[in-house]
Parts: C-alpha cells; sequence; structure tokens
C-alpha cells in the first residue's frame, strides 16, 4: 500500500516495485492499494486478511499522507493509521512501515499478534527500496523476521550511511503459517 507521494516529493515506485517482484518470484499473493482512502484499507484488510502488510507512505508530524487523487492530500492521524490496521477480524501478522519517524505508530500497533517494523529517523525512497529488497528477499527465503530485519539492515549499511536503521517491535510470529 502506498500513501500520497507529493508531500515530500516521493517516489514510492521503486519501494512498491521491489516487494512486488520478491512476492511474485516467490509465487505469493500481492494486492495493492495506491493513494487510498481509509475506508478502502480497513475494507482491503478485512477481505484480503493479509498476513504481511507493507506501507510506504510520507509522514509529517502526528499524520501519514494517504489518498487524495486529484484532490488535496488526505492525512491520516497516526490513531486513525493504528485502527485501520487493528480494528480489523485477522490483523496481519507483521506490518512494514516505509514510514519516516514511525515508532510511536509501530508500539500503538505491536500487539500479541502484530509485530511491526518501522523507521525510527527519517528514510529516504532509495533506502527503503534497499531494505526491502533484502528484506522481502530474506523473508520469502523462509528465514524468521528478526533474520530477514537483520539482512535489509545489513544491505543498507554495505550500500548508504543513515543513522536510524529500521527496528522491529514486538516478537512475531512466523508469518509463513498464513501466506497464500
Amino acid at each position: 500500500m502506498s500513501g500520497d507521494s507529493r508531500p515530500g516529493g516521493n517516489h514510492f515506485g521503486p519501494d512498491v516495485q521491489v516487494v512486488r517482484r520478491v512476492m511474485s518470484s516467490a509465487r505469493l499473493e500481492c494486492w495493492e492499494l495506491a493513494c487510498p482512502e481509509p475506508h478502502e484499507v480497513k475494507s482491503k484488510i478485512a477481505a484480503c486478511q493479509p498476513a504481511v502488510l507493507h506501507l510506504a507512505a510520507h509522514h509529517e508530524y502526528s499524520a501519514v499522507a494517504f489518498g487524495g487523487g486529484d484532490q488535496d492530500t488526505l492525512w491520516i492521524e497516526h490513531e486513525e493509521v493504528v485502527e485501520l490496521v487493528r480494528d480489523v477480524e485477522s490483523p496481519p501478522k507483521l506490518v512494514v512501515l516505509n514510514v519516516c519517524t514511525s515508532s510511536l505508530i509501530a508500539t500503538a500497533i505491536v500487539s500479541d499478534e502484530t509485530a511491526v517494523i518501522a523507521w525510527p529517523d527519517e528514510t529516504d525512497d532509495e533506502v527503503s527500496a534497499i531494505f526491502s529488497a533484502a528484506f522481502y528477499q530474506a523473508l520469502t527465503a523462509r528465514l524468521d523476521v528478526a533474520d530477514a530485519l537483520k539482512a535489509g539492515r545489513i544491505m543498507i549499511s554495505a550500500r548508504t550511511a543513515i543513522a536510524g536503521l529500521p527496528r522491529l517491535y514486538g516478537s512475531p510470529a512466523s508469518p509463513w503459517q498464513s501466506l497464500r
């Protein structure tokens, strides 16, 4: 899922493309939403019951830039983002927030059922795509979430110097039981 890229001048395409390519090569179903409205997100999560939810979006202050299409950007407050993910019958086992400074959102989403990967500091589109490629390749190779995160962090460190690497919040159960 990707948010409105206009506020930060972001380019989420490479990140989304990497996730799509890795998941497809592993023959795993992948659903996409670009610039969704909140009701679309909630209904898609409820209908598809994804094991992993990946969000690439811009974050400012206490809101995430979601849909808007040709209209103004739709800013969703942290609390509503948390509700979209947690307030469904079968929440994702893992949420990946490729969103700058998303630790507060992560700590609010994390539960006994859901672990979260989030960025404590700022990131950029290129670094997010580097992380996604290594992380999802490791995850689809059946590494556990912590080891897949480590693979993503190593790849980032090898290719760029960024202050805050993504972190894991919670203790994930294996998402493999419910990946389709």
